[in-house]
């Protein structure tokens, strides 16, 4: 699909296959049969609007490709002179991806330009005068915005942070009723992870079809880890507009909540820590692992890469990570490396009682880049839990050692 797959990736038979489709144009896809200034406008009222996909070098017949799709003469510099229209005419600036798919023959090209939904809008044009949003209109696909369009505009944004909002809160609503209805409560670490677009505006998916399609994406290694986590032992139960499945063991203790929603929520909420008798007749230790948080983390963000695949969404993602109750236990470094015989088992007691890290990260960088976010977030974690001798090397080694990361020197299976 020429929404998700990395862009690099995409061929000139993509294009070609994709034309066969004759998918019609709407308010995130626009045919341009040739490189003009157009396509300005079109960038920057699709940046306004959710994003979208331009195609240059395909001629519209009624709004779908008309076929056979012969491209553009190709020549050397197309990328840079379109990336200068764009920083040229467009402000604040917009920074898409763009793929030029040569023909074998090299006499041709099709232009692929994906254009995220911004953060930042509106975007304006023509000396910063006019801003354009997309509609569904075949003969007027762009609306010139008047003042109280732009206000819409503005409040529309508004809306989206607050469905976003409300989106959390809700799932946080839901665990703690769950708790209380159970008599149930988090002895230790409080862990919560959350991954949902900046700015929902639609469903993504529907809600009857949730539970296959979480089950379809999930992540999973560490030597018989996954996520989501409760797909082996709990049904997940409906709810307005989305799942949930929640686990209790009375025993050890122990609270797990997941919740996946139709607007793309992704959130997790458990127990992060264990109580650990280390003399009989003590009393218990309680403690947490940074592997155990190095490990969900990575699963974490592997299943949302690929679930938001499948749902088609290519924006920009909110990821939360909230630790509770930080300061009630002892916070164990990373396990040694098999071959290597030091092992400090250092412990920390924050001072803080809690911690929140947030990421916006887009779709695209998560997908392509995901090990490296991976890095730069725990070793961020890492040093605000006290652990300042966990640097990116040492998680490498780590990522190596569990078949995480492929290095040359590795064989293990690329994530």
């Amino acid at each position: 699909m020429l929404y998700t797959k990395p862009i690099d990736d995409i061929t000139h038979q993509d294009i070609l296959g994709f034309c066969d489709a004759r998918i019609h144009e709407n308010s995130s896809l626009d045919y341009k049969q040739e490189l003009g200034r157009s396509v300005i406008k079109t960038i920057a009222a699709m940046a306004n609007t959710w994003g979208g996909l331009v195609l240059i070098g395909v001629e519209d017949d009624d709004g779908a490709p008309k076929l056979p799709a012969k491209g553009v003469p190709y020549t050397v510099g197309i990328k840079e002179t379109i990336s200068n229209l764009i920083f040229s005419n467009i402000s604040p600036p917009i920074f898409p991806e763009v793929k030029v798919c040569v023909s074998p023959d090299s006499k041709s090209a099709f232009v692929v330009i994906r254009v995220p939904q911004s953060n930042i809008a509106p975007h304006a044009i023509s000396g910063n005068t006019q801003v354009y949003v997309r509609t569904d209109i075949g003969n007027h696909p762009e609306s010139l915005v008047t003042m109280d369009r732009l206000q819409w505009l503005t409040d529309r944004r508004q809306h989206s942070e607050q469905l976003r909002e409300e989106l959390i809160e809700k799932a946080e609503s839901r665990f703690n009723q769950f708790c209380k209805r159970q008599g149930y409560k988090i002895p230790h670490t409080d862990f919560t992870i959350s991954a949902v677009p900046l700015y929902p505006v639609q469903q993504l998916k529907n809600q009857r079809d949730l539970d296959q399609s979480i089950k379809d994406n999930m992540a999973s290694g560490y030597s018989g880890s996954h996520f989501p986590r409760h797909i082996e032992q709990e049904r997940y139960e409906p709810h307005h507009h989305g799942i949930h499945s929640a686990i209790y063991q009375d025993k050890r203790q122990y609270v797990s909540y997941e919740e996946f929603g139709a607007y793309g929520l992704a959130y997790t909420r458990m127990d992060f820590g264990r109580s650990e008798v280390i003399k009989e007749g003590t009393e218990p230790i309680r403690k947490a692992y940074l592997f155990d948080l190095l490990r969900l983390t990575d699963l974490f963000l592997e299943f949302v890469a690929n679930w938001y695949e499948e749902l088609g969404y290519w924006g920009m993602i909110d990821v939360r990570f909230t630790l509770r109750k930080v300061n009630d236990v002892e916070f164990r470094d990373l396990p040694p490396l098999r071959g290597y015989m030091r092992f400090d088992d250092i412990a920390k007691s924050p001072i803080d009682g809690s911690m929140k890290f947030t990421k916006i990260i887009g779709y695209q960088d998560l997908s392509q880049n995901r090990n490296e976010i991976l890095l730069d977030l725990f070793t961020e974690m890492a040093l605000a839990l006290g652990f300042s001798h966990i640097t990116r090397d040492l998680v490498v080694k780590h990522l190596v050692e569990d078949g995480r990361i492929v290095t040359q020197e590795s064989s293990a299976p690329v994530t």
